[in-house]
Formats: structure tokens, C-alpha cells, sequence
């Protein structure tokens, strides 16, 4: 990616407040992060803008309990650069995404500059420090 080029990011979550937060978030950042696409399901990813966004933005708990660590493993495995932001602080989970190759692990509770900063690190490639409870 030059870097003249805008960073662009796809946002899983399921909830629709969500997807609104972090779009704006990502928009609104210096310099601004484009929301290449978003939606409920990991599909987004996969298909159209979304298959060429730099970042992922991926919530874990996708309409229901247990964590979709199958979907994180795909996309890293295809190469793609995931920060996972998920609503539970659960040092295991935590551990386990980012041994599957999560470049970052944050809660909802975090805020934007740190979505931002591990939004542009994973972007080139990098992690950002998850911070364990």
C-alpha cells in the first residue's frame, strides 16, 4: 500500500449501533481510515470493497455465544490483517486470537484513539499491544 493511499477497514459486528460507531470513528480519525464496507457477517470480508479493505475489524461474538475463531483463522490465514474488538474482557480469548494471529485484541470498552492506533498498526502489518485485565 503507497502511502498516499487512504487506509480502508471492514467492520463485522452485529449490532448495528455498532457498525455506525466505529464508521465514524474510522472516518472522523486524522487522517481519516474509509469504511470500505460493513455488516452482521463475516461474508462482508470476503466479498466486493470488502475483500480488499487493509483491516479487519472483527467482533467475536457474532449473534450468539461463542466466539467465531473458526472465521478469525480463515482470514488470517488468507492473509488478511484482523483486529478483533469484542464486547468481553477475557484474557483467554484474548490470547488465543492473537495467537491465531489477531495483529490486536481490544475491548469495546477502549475507545477510539486506541481503534484507531491498532486500526492503522495492523494496516502495516503490526501489533498493538492488547492490554490484559
Amino acid at each position: 500500500m503507497a502511502d498516499e493511499e487512504q487506509l480502508s477497514a471492514v467492520i463485522v459486528d452485529d449490532h448495528p449501533a455498532v457498525l455506525a460507531g466505529v464508521a465514524h470513528w474510522l472516518s472522523s480519525g486524522t487522517p481519516p481510515i474509509r469504511v470500505a464496507a460493513s455488516g452482521k457477517d463475516v461474508r462482508v470480508a470476503w466479498v466486493d470493497e470488502g475483500a480488499q479493505a487493509d483491516v479487519v475489524i472483527l467482533d467475536l461474538h457474532l449473534g450468539g455465544p461463542t466466539p467465531a475463531m473458526g472465521d478469525l483463522r480463515r482470514l488470517v490465514q488468507a492473509g488478511r490483517r484482523v483486529v478483533v474488538y469484542s464486547m468481553r474482557a477475557d484474557d483467554v480469548i484474548a490470547l488465543q486470537c492473537l495467537e491465531l494471529g489477531a495483529l490486536s485484541y481490544l475491548t469495546k470498552a477502549e475507545g477510539t484513539e486506541h481503534l484507531l492506533n491498532a486500526t492503522r498498526a495492523a494496516a502495516a502489518g503490526q501489533a498493538l499491544s492488547a492490554r490484559l485485565r
